[in-house]
């Protein structure tokens, strides 16, 4: 798996931290939920759903350095 951006890494720390990765069963149950409930987009796991609230709070900024 790539690294993150450094900004984020340093931005996210937190969320970077434990390094873990969601159990792909744990992932696909919340896909397959998502589709059911008709959602058009899934975030999984806490690394991505910080870089999500980043992005989302500020998109112009996000990928800079």
């Amino acid at each position: 798996m790539p690294s993150p951006p450094r900004s984020w890494r340093r931005a996210l720390d937190s969320a970077f931290a434990d390094g873990r990765a969601v159990a792909p069963a744990a992932a696909a149950a919340k896909i397959v939920n998502a589709v059911h409930d008709g959602e058009w987009r899934v975030v999984i796991g806490r690394d991505a759903e910080a870089v999500d609230e980043r992005v989302r709070a500020d998109p112009w900024t996000a990928y800079g350095g």
